[in-house]
This record gives C-alpha cells, sequence and structure tokens, in this order.
C-alpha cells in the first residue's frame, strides 16, 4: 500500500510540479520525435534508395507540425477557449488543428511516395485506393484526437488540482478574513471621540445631538446586521459613507466631503465595507502632517459595462502609500481574484490624490 502511495505521489508530483516541466516537455519530444520516424520507415521506400537525409529531413518535418499542433491547442486554445468555458469554439478550432495536421501530412507522404517512383497504396482488387485513403486518414485522425485528449485530461487534473487548492486555501482564509472585516470597521477611537462630542453637543443642542446618536446607531446596526451578508446594495454601502463621514465632521470642523453617485441608479450589489477601510485611510493620511489645514474628501461612484469605479481622491498632496492596505487588498483578491484592478493616484503639483477602484458587479 505504501509502494502504491509513493508512485502515486511521483506521478502527481511528475505531472504537475513546475520544477519537472523540462522533463516533461522532453518525454513528449521523444514520443513525437519516435512517432515521425516509424510513419516513413516504409520498406518499399527503402529499396526504393531512400536516403538517410532524406529520411532525418522528412522526420524533422513531421516532427514539426506535431509540435506546431501542440503549441496551437496547449498553448493557445486550450486558455483561451477551454479553460474559458468556451468548449464548442474549442472543439471546433481543435477538430480542425488535427484535420489539418493529418492533410499536411498525407500531402507530404504522398509527395515522397511519387518522388521516389513508388505506388502509395498495394494493389488489391477488394478495396479502391481512395476508399482506403480514406479509411486511412480517418484512422489517423481518430488517433490523434485520442492522443491530443490525453494531453487535454491531464490539462484537466491539474486545473481541477490548482483549484481545489485554492478553494481550500480560500476556506482556511475565510475565518481571517470575517477578523480583518472587524479590523475594517469603526475603530474605538472614532467611537469614544464621537460620543464624547455627543456629549459636548447635547449641552448647546440636544436636537442635533439626538440626531447624531440616531446616525451613529445606524453606522453600528449596519456593521452588526448588514455586514453579515455577502453582498450588500451599493446604496447601502453609499449611505454608510455618509453618515460616517457626517460623523467625522462632528470632532473635525476642517473636513468637507462631496459624494457623487453617477449613473448607478439600478440595484447594484456590493461586499459590506469594502470601500471603508480607503476612505478612513485617506482621511487619516491627509490630515497626518497638517493638522490646521481644511481637507475635501471627494467619492465618485459610475457604472460602466457592469464595471463599478469607486473614487475617494483628497485636496491633498500628502498621500502615504503603506502597508495600511494591506488588509484591503488582500480582501480584494479573496473577493475578485484577479479581476480587480487597484490604482493609487500620486500627487502631482499639489493636485488631488487619492485611489481608484474598478470592480465586477
Amino acid at each position: 500500500m505504501k509502494f502504491i502511495d509513493n508512485i502515486s505521489l511521483f506521478l502527481y508530483k511528475f505531472l504537475f510540479h513546475p520544477k519537472h516541466k523540462k522533463w516533461r516537455y522532453g518525454i513528449l519530444i521523444l514520443m513525437l520525435t519516435l512517432i515521425s520516424i516509424n510513419t516513413i520507415l516504409d520498406f518499399r521506400l527503402i529499396n526504393a534508395g531512400m536516403t538517410l537525409f532524406h529520411l532525418i529531413l522528412y522526420a524533422l518535418f513531421t516532427l514539426s507540425t506535431y509540435l506546431i499542433a501542440v503549441y496551437i491547442v496547449v498553448i493557445i486554445l486550450v486558455p483561451k477557449f477551454l479553460l474559458t468555458q468556451k468548449e464548442g469554439t474549442f472543439m471546433a478550432y481543435l477538430f480542425l488543428s488535427i484535420f489539418l495536421l493529418i492533410t499536411i501530412q498525407f500531402i507530404s507522404e504522398y509527395s515522397l511516395f511519387k518522388f521516389y517512383g513508388v505506388e502509395k497504396n498495394f494493389n488489391s482488387s477488394l478495396i479502391n485506393p481512395f476508399v482506403k485513403d480514406l479509411i486511412q486518414f480517418i484512422s489517423f485522425f481518430l488517433l490523434t484526437l485520442i492522443a491530443f485528449s490525453g494531453v487535454l485530461l491531464t490539462i484537466f487534473l491539474k486545473q481541477w488540482t490548482v483549484t481545489n487548492l485554492y478553494s481550500t486555501q480560500i476556506e482556511k482564509k475565510y475565518a481571517q478574513t470575517k477578523v480583518n472585516q472587524l479590523k475594517e470597521q469603526l475603530n474605538p477611537d472614532f467611537l469614544f471621540k464621537t460620543l464624547a462630542r455627543i456629549r459636548t453637543i447635547e449641552q448647546e443642542n440636544p436636537n442635533k445631538a439626538t440626531s447624531m446618536v440616531l446616525t451613529l446607531s445606524h453606522l453600528l446596526r449596519y456593521q452588526l446586521y448588514d455586514c453579515n451578508r455577502k453582498l450588500v446594495f451599493l446604496s447601502s454601502e453609499i449611505q454608510f459613507l455618509t453618515n460616517y463621514l457626517n460623523l467625522e465632521k462632528l470632532y473635525n470642523d476642517r473636513l468637507k466631503y462631496e459624494i457623487s453617485t453617477g449613473q448607478t441608479s439600478y440595484p447594484v450589489r456590493v461586499p459590506p465595507l469594502i470601500f471603508m477601510p480607503f476612505v478612513q485611510q485617506i482621511i487619516n493620511d491627509s490630515f497626518h502632517l497638517n493638522h490646521s489645514a481644511e481637507r475635501t474628501i471627494y467619492i465618485g461612484f459610475s457604472l460602466k459595462n457592469n464595471t463599478l469605479t469607486f473614487q475617494c481622491q483628497v485636496n491633498s498632496p500628502i498621500f502615504q502609500k503603506d502597508d495600511s492596505y494591506h488588509t484591503s487588498i488582500e480582501r480584494l483578491k479573496l473577493l475578485y481574484n484577479d479581476t480587480y484592478r487597484l490604482e493609487f493616484i500620486e500627487p502631482k503639483n499639489n493636485t488631488h490624490t487619492g485611489i481608484k477602484l474598478q470592480i465586477n458587479v
């Protein structure tokens, strides 16, 4: 049993591990070389005086046709169509590639027999030469298709293994991601400052204080309940950001903000608190070196071709691109893999700085 497990482990590493790639390609080329030589080792051509030079030349030509076909199918067609779930288009191109491969080899073989003055088909009254060629063509086509199917099966197994490993990693990181979500929510320092400010305002303007308490309760309720869902409406996220910025202005009257929703009227759904950490960090960075300056936060949302664009900028050249965004970027990678786009807008001539995020919805 242990011997079988060792063999299975060896085969798995040999077929899928990157360090064995050269060996895999080497064995494939060796097999194709033997097949190429076998196709021209015909005793009639040898008896007709076929030279070693022509033998090697034709073997190299046949080998090159196989290698080109493998390259087209494995390197071009598989990533472009098969792995993108366009199976019908892939099969059509696969059949066409094999058809062209067999046709080129049949034409070259016929030319070689004709060059040496040898009849390609044995004289037979039972089978018509055209029918025999057709049967041989179909046989070679099916054999080549089976050979390519073996290569494709290996690719499928590798893709399936990678997908399962990625899913396992996602599950392992899910619990940690939930913790990261908590880190991206309102920090205790913000809550303490807000409550202290509300207490001060309560003595001067009880109605305003009551309104602020209600706004704070909306924020906390959103975090405790709505954020447990995988997706929330974009309008809810925008309302959350608005409430948060209103409370920020309570103890920082130098902060102003503008929010533009653009063409996002229909119900777009996004992961909860996906934008919040960027807004928080940009506000912190903008006041980091100059606490007395006035800052205006510009937040914009736009939708085009199922791509949601979020921008958060500040009228300040002070913008620190550091590890503060590491947790947010890791979360984006888990949620969107490589389909999201994040840009850091660097300061130029004291203009706006910030971030631009694009995600699929």
